[in-house]
């Protein structure tokens, strides 16, 4: 890496996505990913990842690549490390929370609801249940009534592969309340492959 940069100070932490980014298609890390980690380990440079999945999705790959620094699931919302130690946990407000269910109400989706890093869904089948299973390496709690876990969800994702429901869900979250009350994080509201996913973000 001489002459790169690596190790002057320039750069001195990489932090890198996973789904698309650092897993292959069958959500694993492959022998070139760990030796390109452990380059900038040796380098002098720190290697972190931040992703959307739950913490439970990431513990198996922060073990693969031993890294013992911060790391972000749910896009930063909780700030955790490969000890188990929870750094941080800023969940969605509840005002945009019943904002983006009222929106979603009558649609033709699959629900999923994450809550303390555990994956609640409507149903346990479907095309993109299998794929969840490995990236958030749990099975979902099968349940219709989400109630008592608003107050502390930390991503929503509606699932359906009718290309015109992203229209049709996206035109009920224009509006929601995004700034927390008592937090200087926000969550978003980000168009996804599934509808439209609500997750927590720095």
């Amino acid at each position: 890496m001489s002459g790169s940069g690596y190790g002057t100070g320039t750069i001195r932490l990489v932090v890198s996505d996973v789904d698309g980014t650092l897993v292959d298609s069958n959500k694993e890390v492959t022998p070139g990913v760990q030796a390109a980690v452990a380059k900038l380990r040796a380098a002098g440079i720190g290697f972190s990842i931040i992703s959307a999945r739950p913490r439970s999705g990431m513990m198996p790959i922060a073990e693969t690549l031993g890294i013992d620094g911060p790391m972000g699931a749910f896009n930063g919302g909780t700030l955790f490390k490969r000890d188990g130690t929870v750094l941080s946990a800023d969940r969605i407000d509840r005002a945009v929370v019943d904002g983006t269910l009222a929106a979603a109400e009558g649609a033709a989706v699959d629900t999923w609801v994450f809550a303390d890093d555990q994956w609640y869904a409507t149903t346990d089948v479907g095309g993109h249940v299998d794929s969840e299973r490995r990236a958030s390496n749990q099975q979902p709690v099968v349940t219709t009534d989400f109630t008592n876990l608003l107050d502390r969800a930390d991503k929503i994702t509606f699932v359906s592969d009718d290309p015109d429901l992203r229209s049709t869900c996206a035109s009920g979250w224009t509006g929601l309340p995004m700034r927390r009350r008592s937090s200087s994080r926000r969550p978003i509201i980000s168009t996804s492959r599934h509808c439209r996913e609500t997750r927590a973000m720095a």
